[in-house]
C-alpha cells in the first residue's frame, strides 16, 4: 500500500493545529469554559470591587484588588503563551518530518511572549486607570462596579480577546521561524476548517498557496488588512498553515477550493450547515 500523500498528512496536521488553538483559548477562557483562571480572577475582583465600593473603602484599598487581579491573570495567561509557541514549533516539526527534511531547535521565544503579554496587560493597567480616575473624581460608584444594565470597568473580555489573539500570534510566529531554519524550498498553504464558524475572510483564503516569504491575500471579512503573512487573519481566527510542495499536490488545492466554493454558494443560498469533524475538505 503507498504511503499516504505528504499534502494530505500536512492538511490533517492543519486541522489539527485549529483544535490546538480552540482548547488554548479555552483555557483563557470563553462562554464553553467559564471556569478559567483569568475569569475567576476577574469574578473575584469584581465581587471584591463592589463590597469594597458599598462599605466605604479607599483607593488604596481598590488598589490592592487591582492589584491581584492583575497578579492572578499574568499567572493565568504566560503558560498559555508558552503553549501557544511550544505548539506552534511542534506543528511545524510534525510537517517537516513528513517531508524528510531537517529538524531546526526550536527558537527562543521568551522574547515574543513577554513582548505579548506586555499588551495583554496594557488592556489590565486601562481598566485599573479608570477606576482611578472615577474614584478621583467622586463619580457614582456603577460606573465602576456596573449594573444590571451594564459591565463595570473591570471587563474580562478586552483580556482575553487580547489574549486569544497573541495565542495565535505566537503560535503561527514559532511555526513560521521553524519552517524559515528548516529549508527545504518549502512554500506555505492557508487550511480553513469548514464549519459553520468559518468566517467568509478564512473561507475565501483557504488553498491559497505563498512563497514562505510573501504575505496571503485576504478578500473576505471580517480581515485585519489585504495582506497578512501568517494567521491570525481577523480576531478569533482558527485558519492554520501549512508547508507546501506542489510535487505532492494531487488535485488537492482545488479540491479544497471546490469545498470553500460549495460553503460559501450554501450560505449564499441561506444554508448554514455545521459540520462535525471540521476538515479542510468536504
Amino acid at each position: 500500500m503507498p504511503p499516504e500523500n505528504p499534502l494530505r498528512q500536512a492538511h490533517h496536521l492543519g486541522i489539527r493545529a485549529v483544535n490546538d488553538l480552540g482548547v488554548l483559548f479555552g483555557r483563557l477562557g470563553n462562554t464553553d469554559h467559564p471556569n478559567s483562571q483569568v475569569l475567576t480572577a476577574y469574578r473575584a475582583a469584581n465581587r471584591a470591587l463592589r463590597d469594597t465600593l458599598k462599605s466605604g473603602g479607599s483607593l488604596a484599598d481598590v488598589k490592592d484588588i487591582t492589584g491581584e487581579l492583575c497578579r492572578n491573570v499574568r499567572a493565568g495567561t504566560l503558560p498559555v503563551l508558552q503553549a501557544a509557541a511550544d505548539g506552534g514549533y511542534v506543528n511545524a516539526t510534525r510537517q517537516l518530518v513528513l517531508y524528510k527534511a531537517p529538524l531546526p531547535e526550536q527558537p527562543d521565544p521568551s522574547v515574543n511572549i513577554n513582548a505579548a503579554y506586555g499588551v495583554i496587560d496594557t488592556s489590565l493597567q486601562r481598566q485599573d486607570a479608570a477606576i482611578t480616575a472615577l474614584m478621583l473624581s467622586g463619580s457614582d460608584e456603577t460606573l465602576i462596579t456596573g449594573d444590571e444594565n451594564r459591565q463595570g470597568v473591570l471587563r474580562a473580555s478586552e483580556v482575553i480577546t487580547a489574549g486569544a489573539f497573541w495565542v495565535a500570534s505566537l503560535w503561527w510566529g514559532s511555526f513560521s521561524q521553524t519552517a524559515d531554519r528548516a529549508g527545504g524550498g518549502f512554500d506555505k498553504q492557508a487550511v480553513a476548517a469548514l464549519d459553520l464558524r468559518t468566517t467568509d475572510c478564512c473561507l475565501r483564503v483557504h488553498g491559497q498557496i505563498q512563497p514562505l516569504d510573501a504575505p496571503f491575500h485576504l478578500t473576505g471579512d471580517p480581515r485585519f488588512a489585504d495582506d497578512v503573512d501568517w494567521p491570525p487573519f481577523h480576531r478569533w481566527c482558527r485558519t492554520s498553515g501549512v508547508l507546501y510542495l506542489p510535487v505532492y499536490d494531487d488535485g488537492l488545492t482545488a479540491l479544497m477550493r471546490a469545498s470553500a466554493d460549495q460553503v460559501l454558494a450554501e450560505r449564499a443560498a441561506g444554508i448554514f450547515k455545521d459540520r462535525h469533524p471540521a476538515d479542510a475538505f468536504i
